[in-house]
């Protein structure tokens, strides 16, 4: 599969990096390879022949953000068969999108749908554009609460699954919503990225769902109504923590665990409030959340886990250059183990749950004592992702 880049803006990708031929922006490099080519009853096909710049560039994002492979064949988006509802809904909303900006009246873009080779004209079905935007990112907002709600009991909720997705497309496509400030709206669409990633995963993901959705379910409580948190104790008898560089979804993590452990506690502003007698407790859920890193406050949990990290890739390597050495092997399932966890802060997610599910591989494959030939490529594989990391 060929790597390729993206313009935003313009709306087109191509196989090399640098600037957009149009606008002069820096190309973007995609998290993912080329769709290839395939049978042509395992494809469908978009005509995008009359779409806008902004248009193609908002889809080639979205694609990219919901990890759908495609390609392009001209101007024509050929997606795999089974992509084919997703992408369907994309379409629709960006069709809506555009027809609600001219007023309703015409200029809305060619889709035409094409299945194989045949590129058979239809017009793909949008919701109604006469709803109001702001009103259709609120629904979409009440939609993925409630069903991160649902995920955060049942992990294995399809229904709630596909509602996820289906709200998502309005959230990444919209710049902001009524009373959510910057930093809080790009938490959102970071943990329903996560969220999504995980709820594809081929291998079952029950409490890195529940994580995530539980997370996802406190950042949007203040925007679809509910109780916040409890008031602190009495100030006397108070804990004051600046955290003021902690993310978004960080302080809605912690809020979960506090809630799960039943202390009380509130935010004002930057800083938490916690009774003084729950101290030692607050202090030891801050290690899972995993605290930023700062010149005098990390423990020794945050040095080791990035130690383990550089200690896999190391490992890895020798592996691939010698994959029936068991001590060398031994060595590999040992810091996968302990380096398994949340992506550390400032890492891509998707790109570390590819890692961490290349890991798995390779010390199943090692215990259960597969060919040397076939650890070595899963050996060479995880060391190549984790170049780019360490």
């Amino acid at each position: 599969m060929s790597k390729i880049w993206y313009c935003p803006s313009c709306g087109y990708e191509v196989e090399s990096r640098g600037r957009c031929h149009s606008c002069g922006g820096k190309l973007v490099a995609s998290r993912l390879a080329q769709l290839e080519t395939g049978e042509e009853d395992d494809e469908v096909g978009y005509r995008l022949g009359d779409w806008e710049d902004w248009e193609r560039g908002r889809l080639i994002g979205a694609l990219n953000d919901l990890e759908i492979l495609h390609r392009f064949e001209d101007d024509d988006l050929v997606v795999a068969a089974e992509d084919e509802a997703r992408v369907d809904d994309l379409v629709g909303d960006i069709v809506s999108t555009a027809t609600a900006s001219e007023g309703g009246e015409g200029g809305s873009p060619g889709t035409g749908r094409a299945a194989g080779s045949d590129h058979a004209s239809t017009t793909t079905g949008s919701p109604d554009a006469s709803d109001e935007p702001g009103e259709e990112v609120a629904s979409s907002i009440r939609l993925l609460a409630d069903a991160a709600r649902r995920l955060r009991d049942d992990p294995t909720d399809m229904q709630a699954d596909a509602d996820v997705a289906e709200a998502s497309t309005a959230v990444f496509f919209s710049d902001g919503f009524a009373g959510a400030d910057e930093e809080t709206w790009a938490a959102v669409g970071r943990v329903t990225r996560r969220l999504l990633s995980f709820l594809g995963a081929e291998e079952a993901m029950e409490d890195s769902i529940r994580s995530e959705a539980s997370v996802l379910a406190k950042l949007l409580l203040p925007f679809v109504g509910g109780g916040g948190p409890e008031a602190g104790a009495d100030e006397s008898e108070q804990t004051v923590y600046e955290l003021p560089e902690w993310l978004p979804e960080q302080r809605a993590q912690l809020g979960v665990l506090l809630e799960a452990a039943g202390i009380v506690y509130e935010w004002e502003h930057d800083d938490l409030v916690v009774p003084s007698d729950r101290e030692q407790e607050v202090e030891e859920l801050f290690s899972k959340v995993g605290r930023p890193l700062d010149d005098e406050g990390d423990d020794d949990g945050g040095e080791a886990r990035y130690r383990a990290i550089a200690e896999l890739f190391a490992a890895s390597g020798r592996l691939a250059s010698d994959p029936g050495d068991e001590q060398r092997a031994a060595a590999v399932v040992t810091w996968a183990h302990e380096a398994e966890g949340p992506p550390p802060l400032g890492m891509d997610e998707v790109h570390w749950l590819r890692i961490m599910s290349r890991a798995k591989a390779l010390s199943q494959a090692i215990e259960g004592g597969l060919h040397a030939d076939l650890i070595g490529e899963e050996a060479s594989a995880l060391h190549g992702l984790l170049r780019t990391v360490v």
